[in-house]
């Protein structure tokens, strides 16, 4: 959620720098505007993540991590996708509808990932969920102004394409070890389940007591 956050901002903050100048000399205002893109596609993506995460919990309620597995499986294909065509757009002053699009995608799989976290946190923190949720979002806001930082120094030292590239790349990493780990642990209560099964079918299909045994428990 940090890396997904604070990647998320340190588009944002690039954008308006390489907007304002050509090929799309954009004014404020106009600028202002290709941010609703990061917008709306947040207020679409808020309550789909949560509506997966909740058909996730239903499916498997006794594991909380399930509630994150369609999300960050969502994340792990949008957000690096979104970073790399960022990036590249800027860097190679592409058609303003393809930098859009990956503010589209940036936003989506971030509001996306957050509607999971927040409600595993939920899930899992039940008497101290906001303290919780607020731990989450000052690491995530801390991550967002370091990102913001050296973003600032190094897109411009090695180009738009390479420092998102690189960020997209982490955004990878990280998603793709916390989705094995989540289907892990689905793998894993699956199997406690089958094993508990067999045990039981074993059991019911044990011969039935002698007549000694019965005397004995009269």
């Amino acid at each position: 959620a940090c890396i997904t956050f604070g990647t998320n901002f340190a588009a944002l903050t690039e954008s308006p720098g390489a907007l304002a100048l050509p090929p799309y000399s954009l004014s404020a205002l106009l600028i202002g505007v290709t941010f609703l893109s990061d917008g709306i596609s947040g207020l679409v993506g808020s309550p789909l993540g949560g509506w997966v995460s909740d058909i996730a919990s239903a499916k498997h309620p006794s594991v909380p991590e399930a509630r994150l597995v369609h999300n960050t499986l969502c994340t792990l294909v949008a957000m690096p996708a979104g970073l790399l065509m960022f990036g590249w757009s800027l860097q190679h002053g592409a058609h303003l509808a393809l930098i859009i699009v990956a503010q589209v995608l940036i936003g989506w799989a971030c509001a996306l990932c957050l509607a999971g976290v927040f409600g595993f946190l939920t899930t899992m923190k039940q008497t101290a969920a906001a303290a919780a949720a607020a731990m989450v979002q000052t690491l995530m806001f801390v991550s967002a102004g370091i990102l913001i930082i050296v973003s600032s120094v190094v897109a411009r030292a090695v180009g738009y394409g390479a420092w998102f590239s690189a960020l997209g790349g982490l955004q990878l990493l990280a998603a793709a070890a916390a989705y094995l780990q989540i289907k892990r642990r689905l793998a894993a209560y699956a199997a406690n389940i089958d094993s508990s099964s067999s045990s039981r079918c074993g059991v019911g299909a044990e011969s039935p007591p002698g007549p000694g045994v019965h005397s004995l428990t009269a």
